[in-house]
Parts: structure tokens; C-alpha cells; sequence
């Protein structure tokens, strides 16, 4: 019994250590590259080029919606942990919310040469839920895609109304995930290759936070993956949330 307390002890640990070294790459990441937008903004050649101008405008704007995003996931998770998290539902458009998320993250898609496409049928899906966390839940979704991904970058959303679910498909070309991990990445703080080793970057809440949001909406997520064949999430909303 103390053996296995110590043990769980030097795993929790390690679990703290790596989580507060990828939060901290993670925060000072968007902060160095804010830093680096505002001394080319001061450069009065910049100010003087509008089309660069904008651009590094752009950046600023990206990187503080990175900022946000990070401190939002971990408040929300906390929220979550302690069951404090109050959803407002309204009557939404999923098809806004998903074409919302693809926006912001348009620069990022752009630098990564990604493509992005959205399949739908229908020009509104209207679901009654919260859109602030179904927001998020999309972008994490969207944020994988494009942080796991391949040299050719390409994801596909659809939408699709059933006779009692709203299927909503995220799927990539990216690295995929070996199937014993398939429960477990979202398991909180659980990251594929291991915490800070991870030659990409990231807190390891980011699917623990969009299964709670789903299911806290009477809904299910589900992982197909294959390791280097692309990974596809698939969010079944129920109808008779709508």
C-alpha cells in the first residue's frame, strides 16, 4: 500500500511538472511573438506599408485569441472539476458556430498551407445549447487537426441531421492515434507521446474539455484513428435537444 501511494504520488507529479512546463511554452509562445508584431508596428516603415501593417495587426489579434483560448481552457476545466460549470443555452446555429471557429483560425490554416472544407446541406442547424463551450469544443476539435497533421494538411467538417442524432465529423489526414490510446486521450492531461517530450506542444485538456462540453449537452463523442492514417471525431448531438 505505501509502495503503490508513492507511486501514484511520483505520477501526479510528473503529471504537475509536465503540465506546468507545457503551460508555460504554451503562454510565453503567443506573449514572444506579440512582442516581436508591436517593435515591427513601432518601425515607422511598417507604419507607413499598409498592407504590413495589417499584417502584423493580424498577428497581435491571432496571437491574443491564442492567449485567451489557453486561459479559458484551463478556468473552464477547473469550473468542470469542481461541477460549477453553468451552460446558458439558446437556440444556436451550428452551422455560424462551425464556420465561426474555421475563421478564427484562418491565419493559422494559411501559414500551415492546410485545407479547410465544410460540408452541409442545410444553410442553419439550429441546436439549443451553449455556444460560447460548443465554440470552443469545434476550435479544440480544429486545433488538433491542424497541430497533429501531415506535410499536406487537409481537414473536412460535415453536418448531417439523422432520425435522432446532429452528426457532426471532424476528420484529418494527420498522424492518427494507435488504437489502445483511443479511450484514453480523453483522459485529462493525457498527451499521445507523453508530456513535455512531445515535439508538439500542448496542456492536455483539449479533448478532456470537448467530451465534457458533449456530453454536458446529452451527447456522445467517438474516435476512428489509425496510427499515419488520420484521426475522424464524430460529435452525435441528440434532436430532441433542438
Amino acid at each position: 500500500l505505501t509502495l503503490k501511494t508513492i507511486l501514484k504520488q511520483k505520477k501526479l507529479n510528473d503529471i504537475k511538472n509536465d503540465f506546468i512546463n507545457n503551460m508555460t511554452h504554451e503562454l510565453k509562445t503567443p506573449i514572444a511573438t506579440i512582442s516581436l508584431a508591436i517593435d515591427a508596428i513601432n518601425n515607422s516603415q511598417v507604419r507607413l506599408n499598409d498592407e504590413k501593417f495589417n499584417q502584423y495587426t493580424a498577428i497581435l489579434k491571432e496571437e491574443n485569441q491564442k492567449l485567451n483560448n489557453h486561459v479559458e481552457r484551463v478556468l473552464q476545466m477547473a469550473l468542470l472539476d469542481k461541477s460549477e460549470l453553468q451552460l446558458h443555452k439558446t437556440t444556436c446555429n451550428l452551422i455560424e458556430i462551425i464556420n465561426s471557429s474555421i475563421n478564427s483560425y484562418k491565419l493559422q490554416i494559411s501559414s500551415n498551407q492546410a485545407q479547410v472544407i465544410f460540408n452541409h446541406q442545410q444553410a442553419s442547424v439550429f441546436f439549443n445549447g451553449d455556444e460560447f463551450h460548443l465554440l470552443n469544443a469545434f476550435n479544440n476539435l480544429l486545433d488538433n487537426g491542424l497541430k497533429y497533421s501531415s506535410a499536406h494538411c487537409a481537414i473536412e467538417i460535415s453536418i448531417a441531421i439523422t432520425s435522432q442524432t446532429i452528426e457532426i465529423i471532424f476528420k484529418d489526414n494527420g498522424i492518427g492515434i494507435d488504437a489502445h490510446l483511443h479511450q484514453k486521450v480523453f483522459d485529462k492531461f493525457f498527451r499521445v507521446q507523453g508530456g513535455n517530450l512531445h515535439d508538439v506542444k500542448g496542456f492536455g485538456l483539449g479533448l478532456s474539455y470537448v467530451k465534457s462540453i458533449v456530453e454536458s449537452h446529452q451527447g456522445t463523442i467517438e474516435l476512428r484513428s489509425e496510427k499515419n492514417k488520420g484521426s475522424q471525431f464524430t460529435i452525435k448531438l441528440p434532436i430532441n435537444e433542438n
